[in-house]
């Protein structure tokens, strides 16, 4: 633990042995057979007629699946499966389009080429009706889901706004975005008498195990599921969507082995997007900074077939600051879109953009500086539960990032930082993320040459979970980390959680740890209990390991090897186990705590703006490998740059088709735009959380689009609300 050793799958990846979905040959490929699906042309209407005669006809086609022909699932309701479900309740099943880009056909045939080419032939006529292009067609129309997101109210938001010497408020507009991870979705389905085999790019094994099984009317133990390496994901590959669904049934028709892989202009109908949103805040301060309400008011969008609306935007923005009255609301507006996901923090990387942005804003209009002005409202405990933190070290995150930066150097007024011809602008924010965890099981065996694995079924979405494992599990039992090996990725595995939500870190350590520690108590009671051995008859509390070696406390001479004991009592291996207790409640606050600094260059005559620098600074309990980390929060900022300047899905509004689908389209950062990324961490130990590991996934990425926004202004003077931030906002 605490070690930056280099991951363990690494050599597998740079080399090209580490073989993806898409790459994994089944059965020699001799059975392989590959599926094209045909997507909606329109965004709204009914299929009136499909004509198939031209690709049923063309070489090498196996089975063309409609909703004539489809097999019929099971409408189930969301709450059934864990995580957003989405279209997959729908696909295929009736002649309705939802969304340009759902799938309304699926060609099957012996080649990847020959299934594409006869997909190309499929022609489908619509009855087309005027769809809601996004959620300013449909606001007047909004609605609250109370279940999914429930308003925050503490105190009285209007007394404090009446109270308060200065208010701020302020209308922010967030675009829809859509994931691209390098891997597409893929999958590969085997569909016997016996069982269902899915190969699949995803981020939560047991979900697609779950939602196929339910969907299709199996038991779970007739699915298996297996996504051992995968290729990125953030959220789009958390829900079991179209591709998997229909992938399975292609393989129950056919009875042949199927894949199919979405091309890169099909993600944008395959996994999801981050919703588009509209936030007005507002802030009541005294004159000396210190708050005297916050009210946030969010409208986001979701879909106009799934009635369960997705996350609630606002949850997190009473969590950041000291202040007796807060309200937050969120209303919901049905689009003609795919269902909204979770997007590398669907809530605080969303919610705190307006927030951060309105606190900078009341910073300039009180002549306060923003570093400082967070400091004055730093709260002693959570202001919405009223329970205390678990551990926090927000101020502790502030005082070294600030340093680090150089902060105090910083003039306060606009336009007036230069570098040459180049405006400079600094700008902070403060990043919170709630740090939470799965019920995870795990198994750790011990072989008789002293070599030991880990199994887990989770899944290393690319950020280090295989290396995690091993160490956690290695440091557990006390042998070296090349002893250790992690087998993870599959549903025959003992069960773990899903990769999102910042909690695979914390789940997977805690049970990799405390399995380790069930086995190396195991053994060690075998070992005194053994009158041949040189650790009989001591206590157990007086073993100790080290590198594979027990020994008694303070006569390292008296003790073995595991390997010796195994050997010795004829046990060709021996395990510990893992299964988590039910769940109690809370009496703390668990959250990650972070500060983002950053730099900015704008060219006054273009309005071109680049990030020069960033340090983040982050509170995330105990850091299990220091190396794996600092590529999250590489990562992480990398991707919150996109968030600030570059990524936008555009939509045509007259027929609620993307515009934008694809590389050419939409812009994500690429090393050009990426600056020197320092990251700074604040440890604690946190006794309330097993191994005192929080997350970090989203907490990496949170806080960097509202600290650039704020740069941008101090740089120019000019307020940008409506995210990105292009050229055309600030000429």
């Amino acid at each position: 633990m605490g070690r930056p050793i280099a991951r363990v799958e690494g050599r597998l990846k740079v080399t090209g042995a580490a073989r993806y979905t898409a790459d994994l040959p089944q059965d020699d490929g001799k059975d392989l057979v590959h599926a094209v699906a045909v997507c909606a042309a329109v965004a709204k209407g009914r299929i009136t007629s499909i004509d198939a005669r031209q690709a049923r006809a063309a070489g090498g086609v196996l089975e063309l699946i409609t909703h004539h022909n489809a097999p019929r699932l099971r409408p189930v309701p969301a709450q059934e499966v864990l995580g957003p479900a989405h279209e997959t309740l729908l696909v295929l099943q009736d002649d309705r389009v939802h969304y340009s880009g759902q799938p309304v056909a699926v060609v099957v045939a012996d080649t990847l080429e020959n299934a594409t080419h006869a997909a190309s032939l499929v022609r489908v006529e619509y009855a087309e009706e005027r769809p809601v292009a996004t959620l300013f067609e449909g606001i007047d129309d909004a609605f609250d889901s109370p279940r999914y997101a429930p308003p925050t109210t503490i105190g009285d938001v209007d007394r404090g706004l009446a109270d308060a010497a200065v208010v701020i408020d302020r209308t922010y507009t967030t675009p829809a975005q859509h994931h691209h991870p390098m891997e597409t979705m893929a999958t590969t389905v085997r569909w016997t008498a016996d069982e269902v085999t899915v190969h699949v790019s995803t981020q939560t094994i047991s979900m697609v195990r779950d939602g196929l099984a339910t969907t299709f009317g199996l038991r779970p133990e007739q699915v298996r599921v297996v996504s051992e390496f995968l290729g990125g994901g953030f959220g789009g590959k958390a829900a079991w969507c179209w591709p998997s669904v229909v992938t399975a049934m292609a393989a129950r028709l056919t009875g042949r082995q199927v894949r199919l892989v979405t091309t890169r202009r099909q993600m944008f109908a395959a996994t999801g997007q981050r919703p588009h949103s509209v936030q007005r805040v507002r802030l009541g301060a005294r004159r000396d900074g210190v708050l005297t309400a916050i009210a946030q008011d969010c409208v986001g969008e979701t879909s106009a077939f799934y009635d369960t609306p997705p996350f609630y935007i606002g949850a997190a923005t009473p969590v950041p600051y000291g202040c007796p009255n807060i309200r937050t609301t969120q209303r919901f507006v049905k689009v003609n879109c795919q269902t909204p996901v979770p997007m590398r923090s669907p809530v605080e990387g969303v919610g705190l953009v307006s927030v951060e942005s309105a606190m900078d804003e009341l910073a300039a209009e009180l002549g306060v500086d923003p570093l400082e002005l967070r400091r004055r409202n730093y709260a002693e405990r959570d202001p919405n539960s009223g329970l205390p933190w678990s551990s926090n070290g927000l101020l502790e995150c502030y005082e070294r990032g600030a340093r680090r930066f150089g902060w105090p150097e910083r003039n306060p007024e606009p336009r007036s930082m230069r570098d040459g011809r180049y405006l400079v602008g600094w700008g902070m924010a403060t990043a919170i993320r709630h740090a939470g965890s799965d019920p995870t099981s795990a198994l750790v065996r011990l072989g008789a040459d002293g070599r030991a694995v880990v199994q887990i079924g989770s899944q290393d979405l690319g950020t280090g979970t295989f290396t995690i494992m091993t160490q956690v599990a290695a440091d557990a039992l006390g042998v070296p980390v090349e002893m250790m090996r992690a087998e993870l990725g599959d549903t025959d595995l003992p069960t773990g959680g899903g990769s999102f939500g910042s909690h695979t870190a914390a789940s997977v350590a805690a049970a990799a740890r405390l399995a380790g520690e069930a086995l190396r108590a195991k053994v060690i009671r075998i070992a005194v209990a053994d009158e041949g051995s040189p650790l009989s008859g001591a206590s157990p509390d007086d073993v100790l390991v080290d590198d594979g070696y027990l020994f008694v406390r303070g006569d390292r001479s008296r003790g073995e090897r595991y390997a010796q004991i195994l050997r010795r009592n004829r046990l060709q291996s021996a395990t510990g186990d893992h299964t988590p207790p039910p769940r109690e409640g809370a009496t703390v606050a668990r959250w990650a705590f972070g500060a983002d600094f950053t730099e900015v260059k704008v060219d006054p005559e273009l309005g071109t703006v680049r990030v020069t620098r960033h340090v983040k600074a982050i509170e995330a309990g105990r850091i299990i490998n220091p190396r794996t980390a600092r590529s999250q929060v590489i990562g992480g900022v990398v991707m919150g740059i996109g968030q600030a300047l570059t990524e936008a899905t555009e939509v045509d509004r007259r027929d609620a088709r993307i515009t934008n689908a694809g590389f050419w389209g939409y812009h994500v950062p690429v090393n050009a735009d990426v600056p020197d990324i320092e990251a700074i961490f604040v440890e604690r130990d946190d006794p309330h959380i097993p191994g005192s590991v929080k997350g970090l996934g989203e907490i990496a990425t949170i806080g960097t689009a509202p600290a650039i926004l704020n740069a941008v202004f101090h740089a120019t003077g000019k307020r940008v609300r409506d995210l990105p931030i292009t050229p055309d906002k600030l000429l």
